[in-house]
């Protein structure tokens, strides 16, 4: 049936189920390096704190390649090392202390051993809130679901209307002039 000749409620609720999935859908990409290889990078803390001086380390860079250290959520780079002869190193890093509250993630990228591959390390921690300890994964969809109810819901109120108004004009019981 032509879009045209569907009653005015159930263009609307069409409309609205097209708009529901265009936002479920709707999620940001991100450009990473390729090949990359990722891991996990030490500290010498066990809660990484704004304004104290922490250590970190990590290993399989290329060795003599530059390291790079940066908090991923500005990105805010924090220094730069060399990896030493056995692609190690060690550097102290101080975590700003004006860093917005949230969940952040600290970075160490170079050339990984063997070269032609990028190396990320990295640690997440979080600044002024309580962290239950668990990682945050996923797509933070709250503001999203909560649009798509309000629209779900609007759609079928809309539907709802139609449908209505479609048993009130046809006549009692929803016979209209059949006889």
């Amino acid at each position: 049936m032509p879009m045209s000749l569907l009653p005015s409620g159930s263009r609307l609720a069409v409309f609205a189920a097209v708009t529901l999935g265009a936002l479920l859908v709707a999620v940001p990409a991100q450009a990473e390096d390729y090949p990359m290889i990722e891991d996990t990078l030490s500290s010498s803390a066990a809660d990484l704190e704004p304004g104290v001086p922490t250590e970190l380390s990590g290993s399989g860079f290329e060795a003599g390649t530059d390291v790079d250290i940066t908090v991923e959520s500005a990105p805010l780079p924090l220094g730069s090392t060399t990896a030493d002869s056995g692609g190690a190193f060690t550097y102290t890093v101080t975590i700003p202390a004006d860093l917005p509250a949230g969940t952040h993630t600290l970075k160490a990228t170079g050339v990984a051993a063997g070269g032609g591959t990028t190396l990320v390390l990295s640690t997440a921690f979080v600044v002024g809130g309580d962290d239950s300890g668990l990682p945050k994964t996923g797509y933070p969809i709250g503001l999203l679901a909560s649009m798509s109810g309000v629209v779900l819901l609007g759609g079928l109120g809309i539907l709802g209307y139609g449908i209505r108004r479609r048993l009130l004009l046809s006549g009692p019981a929803g016979l209209g002039n059949a006889r």
